[in-house]
């Protein structure tokens, strides 16, 4: 929406997973609100930082599998500083026989059409290419694990 929000970023404790939530303002959070959404950071197969090109901005999207979530600071060291926590959290709360997710510096969303790698792959549909210097793969959008990887 392009309206300041009030993020807070909770790790792993009893109250449950560690998490992104925000409030519509501080004094919502203030008052005890509950927040107007909750991201549980170990649900995301992907946490990665872009510039937004409308804003100037510097940006951190988490990628869930359903969708993607898009917050935005006012500076880059903002950006480095929650970036480094969220990814630090991500891994603190894994379900049993989970490891560390990998992590993708590049993510755009694609259309697999059943021909070439895609017939031979039985890829169709809409995807998620991710990329960092190792690997590409390529995500379903409703599925947490990559269909198709390659390093």
């Amino acid at each position: 929406t392009m309206k300041k929000k009030f993020f807070v970023l909770r790790s792993t404790s009893s109250s449950g997973p560690a998490r992104l939530e925000y409030y519509d303002n501080e004094k919502k959070f203030q008052s005890g609100s509950l927040p107007k959404r909750s991201i549980h950071l170990y649900t995301c197969f992907n946490i990665n930082k872009k510039k937004d090109s409308r804003s100037g901005r510097f940006g951190i999207v988490l990628y869930t599998v359903p969708d993607s979530f898009t917050v935005l600071t006012e500076t880059q060291a903002e950006q480095e500083a929650w970036l480094d926590v969220m990814l630090e959290y991500q891994n603190e709360y894994l379900p049993d026989g989970d490891v560390g997710k990998e992590h993708y510096e590049h993510v755009w969303q694609v259309t697999m059409q059943p021909k070439g790698l895609g017939q031979g792959k039985g890829l169709k549909g809409q995807y998620r290419m991710c990329l960092n210097s190792t690997t590409i793969s390529l995500f379903k959008v409703s599925a947490k694990q990559p269909q198709f990887s390659t390093q």
